[in-house]
């Protein structure tokens, strides 16, 4: 029960020195005040009347911590903090995924940091669904495993310079890093959907090229001309009804071993009012993704 014996406590947490008490629908801080016999004092100023249903879901990092946040009304979103006020960091289309699912609070999260970018990975069992949020450059993303379940990862550690994570539906422990490009010998596909691309207006939208600022020149030498990672490409497939249904993959290089300077092009898209993208890799060697370009004019009618 809580200080007054009233309410269940559903988890705790630590960050800067200050202790979060949480409850379903409301959250206690308590600090140091130095005082004897109790060295804790409830911090009157931050009594906040939204709590934490997941226990699992609260993480912490680096003086940071996330958590699942929910109300009494049944809302929920993610919260972080540094020990001031909570904030929310979920968007509107991540809290709608989360009023979606049947077990919102079967959440177990971990934090961890690959490459200098700080990620909160939140897992849904009872859902099969994981979403990942990157503090570092503020985005979301799904992970998930080639069959489209939920990441393996339910625990974490660093021990020797190494990321090791817990898997959850078997007693395998896995090391994670940047360079490998497999799941425990199974190769993982890279598949990245974009927002959805419309005027405000509602007019048509005409685009004449597409251009993917992506690694490149990372194909593997010393194999046949028409062999698997030879000539790695990465495939374009575009939705015209907001991300329900996709049309052909086109497949454009990302170059042959030594290629930097290429750069997939897609010429004449068409014409529509709604433009939403997936570009996808299954190559087997390094890729990564950072900017879709798009050429496009509005038409006037």
């Amino acid at each position: 029960l809580d200080t007054t014996g009233n309410s269940l406590v559903t988890g705790c947490g630590v960050v800067d020195s200050r202790v979060f008490i949480f409850k379903a629908d409301s959250i206690e801080v308590w600090y140091d005040a130095g005082t004897s016999p109790q060295p804790l004092a409830r911090d009157n100023s931050m009594r906040y009347d939204f709590g934490c249903s997941s226990r699992g879901s609260i993480a912490t990092y680096k003086g940071r911590m996330a958590f699942l946040a929910s109300t009494s009304d049944g809302s929920t979103s993610f919260m972080s903090t540094r020990g001031a006020a909570p904030t929310v960091f979920s968007t509107s289309s991540i809290e709608e995924i989360l009023q979606g699912l049947a077990d919102p609070f079967d959440c177990r999260a971990i934090f961890y940091e690959i490459n200098g970018h700080e990620f909160y990975q939140a897992n849904f069992t009872t859902d099969n669904i994981t979403l990942t949020y990157d503090f570092t450059t503020n985005r979301w993303y799904t992970f998930k495993t080639k069959d489209s379940n939920r990441h393996v990862a339910n625990t974490h550690s660093f021990f020797n310079e190494k990321h090791y994570l817990g898997a959850y539906n078997s007693q395998k422990i896995y090391e994670m890093n940047a360079s490998t490009y497999d799941f425990d010998g199974e190769h993982m596909p890279c598949a990245r959907i974009t927002q959805n691309f419309f005027d405000e207006t509602n007019k048509l939208i005409k685009i004449t090229k597409i251009e993917l600022d992506c690694r490149s020149g990372v194909g593997l030498d010393g194999l046949t001309d028409f062999a698997p990672n030879k000539n790695p490409r990465v495939y374009l497939s575009v939705s015209r009804d907001g991300g329900v249904t996709y049309g052909n993959k086109v497949g454009r290089s990302t170059g042959r071993i030594g290629g930097f300077y290429a750069r997939p092009r897609w010429y004449q898209m068409g014409v529509a009012r709604s433009w939403t993208f997936k570009l996808e890799f299954f190559d087997n060697v390094p890729f990564s993704m950072w900017d879709l370009l798009i050429w496009y004019e509005v038409a006037e009618v």
